[in-house]
């Protein structure tokens, strides 16, 4: 199954939810760690730069047997994305020049591939997600990254720990990711706020586009596939980029395609 990554403050990841977790997968999967031989737990997007990632990876390696442990780059964790979501094997099966652009939308971070031919051909990675600011079962903020302030601020809606946020100001902050999203999707200038968002460098290539797949978490909601709210902003971003992508795809060559895999 897929869990959020739970949190004990905002930068200590609850080890204890993790390990009960993981107990309750080998459980349903009638196994224990004795009876793997070896697998790999990769650390990626903000639970990558939380201060004890490191315990939770000695966490996962103690307990699922002779496990290979990692953290993905951001560059790395587009090229994983664009196997994962199907691109590569996309781009494989279309005309030789075939080229396609994946964006994965995650909780914290969103990450680019162009893929042409099978091969990676240029990546990049944004702070755009839909967990920048997440919710409790009450409506109140209980997760506020550094960049989600950094939104809130640019779409003028106050955030803070123990604060609610309307509905009005959701869409707000929604419409500055989603045009963060964009400005680096179109491939063109990027604005202070987008500039200081990027994680990696913006993507050198300048060539045709002939199909972007959306992946990642927020894609469910992209794709229309997921309805239920999880406490955070992915159905409202989810909503938004579809529109954009949609209108985008009238006035552009590339066509918006459905991923083989989007979480």
């Amino acid at each position: 199954p897929i869990l959020l990554t739970p949190y004990v403050d905002k930068t200590t990841i609850d080890t204890k939810k993790l390990d009960a977790f993981v107990q309750e997968a080998y459980r349903l999967a009638g196994l224990t760690p004795q009876d793997v031989d070896t697998g790999a737990l990769i650390l990626t997007g903000e639970a990558a730069k939380k201060k004890n990632a490191e315990a939770v990876s000695a966490l996962f390696a103690a307990q699922a047997g002779k496990f290979v442990c990692a953290t993905a780059g951001h560059n790395l964790e587009a090229i994983l994305a664009s196997y994962g979501s199907g691109a590569v094997r996309m781009s494989l099966n279309e005309a030789s020049d075939f080229t396609v652009m994946n964006v994965d939308v995650g909780g914290g971070t969103s990450k680019f591939a162009v893929v042409r031919h099978g091969a990676v051909i240029d990546t990049s990675a944004l702070e755009v997600g839909a967990r920048l600011v997440a919710f409790g079962e009450d409506g109140k903020i209980d997760r506020l990254e550094d960049a989600g302030l950094r939104v809130g601020e640019a779409a003028g809606v106050p955030l803070s720990l123990g604060g609610t946020v309307s509905e009005d100001g959701k869409e707000k902050m929604t419409e500055v990711l989603c045009n963060s999203l964009f400005e680096v999707l179109s491939q063109g200038s990027l604005s202070p706020l987008t500039q200081s968002m990027m994680l990696t460098p913006q993507i050198d290539y300048r060539g045709r586009i002939d199909a972007v797949i959306f992946s990642g978490g927020v894609s469910e909601y992209i794709y229309g596939f997921e309805k239920k709210i999880h406490g955070d902003l992915g159905d409202h971003l989810g909503r938004r980029v579809r529109e954009r992508a949609l209108e985008m795809a009238r006035h552009q060559s590339w066509k918006l395609r459905e991923p083989e895999v989007r979480i």
